[in-house]
């Protein structure tokens, strides 16, 4: 599987919502087991491959409330795949 597609989303900041976004982006991912979240960081993480899925996708499918989606391009290192905002380079394994 290539680097998962990684989403910050402005608006999101409950369960609630986390609920809803389960179930509008689940069933295109594969389950509900594919995806992430991140509240106090406003991020959704998909753990799908981008050349089935892409950011494109589903950003069409989830709910266009209060909410506002922004595809964060991650940068992969020899061990894990992190976001490449916040962390600098000389703290990545």
């Amino acid at each position: 599987m290539s680097n998962p597609l990684s989403f910050k989303i402005y608006g999101m900041d409950c369960a609630e919502e986390v609920a809803i976004l389960k179930r509008e982006v689940g069933p295109v991912a594969g389950g509900e087991d594919r995806l992430a979240f991140d509240i106090l960081n406003a991020r959704m993480i998909v753990k799908v491959d981008p050349s089935v899925v892409t950011a494109g996708d589903v950003i069409k499918i989830v709910p266009h409330g209060k909410a506002r989606f922004e595809n964060i391009p991650t940068v992969t290192s020899r061990r894990k795949s992190v976001p490449n905002s916040h962390i600098p380079s000389s703290q990545m394994i």
